[in-house]
């Protein structure tokens, strides 16, 4: 991973992105159905510091 794309607060030897790929779905809103595209959330992660609970609770935001 290039030193360019490494958020600031993370050293580039420890750097990971994590993508994870959301697939579309349908979802009822006041009685009606909604579509909800699918996309791919990507974050760069150090693998020291992050853990899969950080990965849950970043995806519910």
């Amino acid at each position: 991973m290039d030193a360019i794309e490494v958020p600031e607060g993370i050293d580039p030897k420890n750097a990971c992105k994590v993508e994870v790929n959301v697939n579309s779905y349908f979802s009822t809103r006041d009685g009606k159905r909604v579509y909800n595209r699918g996309r791919t959330i990507s974050w760069i992660v150090d693998s020291e510091q992050y853990a899969v609970i950080d990965l849950e609770n970043d995806i519910f935001r």
